[in-house]
């Protein structure tokens, strides 16, 4: 039984991996975004009930992001 879905916004893949790795062996169902701008489509489009955010994302700040979310 899946715990909740996670969406990761992390540019560093080693770092998104591993975090997805151990969250989908720990029954979430985790999603990885590689750029604040997929990221930030994926959070538009889908429903999620956590989002782990890089504050310092090569495309775009993470610190500004969520002030812009209407979520």
């Amino acid at each position: 039984m899946k715990q909740g879905r996670i969406l990761i916004v992390e540019d560093e893949r080693s770092i998104a991996d591993a975090l997805h790795d151990g969250l989908k062996e720990s029954g979430y169902d985790a999603i990885s975004a590689y750029y604040g701008e997929s990221g930030f489509e994926l959070f538009q489009q889908e429903h999620f009930d956590l989002v782990l955010l890089d504050v310092n994302l090569g495309d775009v700040s993470g610190s500004g992001n969520s002030a812009g979310s209407d979520r």
